[in-house]
């Protein structure tokens, strides 16, 4: 075979070597290629938008905890100051102490003190014009479960009792005792005879508060 002959294929050759390149390169690779660049684009807005919903998501979570201890929080000062007088928790809750200080209650006597009316004006000054509103003093103070305990119990399990009382959440003062030695050696109570050396007999009023919601209101 003559040389020229021979370049003549090897140019042929070449020529259709280039031609079915670029014809699987522009056919087969480069849709590939595009199909691979769009996948990887379509990837990297999965993973934004992943990090996105984990934002809204560490949100989402501290506003649940946040209101979590907000609700503990109301729980908290409902169970100091009430929207309710409870009087049968208040028993509950005394007797419970009564007990485990050696007190036995003889009587208990609830009595609800709502605060006394009395209004009062102040005056307002807005953009240079002065007005007078009457404001509802009693609608600001709490109302008064008022508790009159009579009970049989030594002076040292008398302290102690008022002690837990000052402990307890709900919202409460004592206001008046009084107490009167026993007069016998040997005093029976609710089944139980106490020995009267150190023994009174005792009478406690307490005041225990709440705040009725439409005071809150007002």
């Amino acid at each position: 075979m003559k040389e020229s002959s021979k370049q003549s294929l090897a140019i042929l050759a070449i020529t259709v070597f280039l031609s079915g390149s670029l014809f699987i390169f522009f056919n087969v690779i480069k849709p590939g290629l595009s199909k691979v660049k769009g996948i990887i684009a379509e990837r990297q807005n999965q993973e934004e938008n992943i990090k996105v919903l984990e934002g809204y998501k560490a949100k989402s979570d501290a506003i649940i905890q946040r209101y979590a201890e907000i609700a503990s929080q109301i729980a908290t000062i409902n169970m100091t100051l009430p929207t309710e007088p409870r009087p049968a928790e208040l028993l509950s809750i005394l007797d419970a102490i009564a007990r485990t200080k050696g007190v036995n209650l003889t009587n208990v006597v609830f009595k609800e003190i709502k605060p006394v009316v009395k209004e009062t004006t102040v005056a307002l000054d807005q953009e240079g014009v002065t007005s007078t509103k009457a404001i509802n003093l009693g609608s600001m103070k709490p109302s008064i479960l008022q508790v009159n305990l009579s009970f049989v119990t030594s002076y040292e399990n008398f302290k102690a009792f008022l002690i837990e009382i000052e402990k307890e959440r709900r919202l409460m003062d004592s206001m008046v005792v009084s107490l009167t030695p026993m007069a016998l050696n040997a005093t029976a109570v609710k089944g139980r005879t106490l020995a009267s050396n150190n023994i009174f007999n005792y009478t406690l009023t307490l005041n225990a508060y709440f705040q009725p919601v439409n005071q809150i209101k007002n």
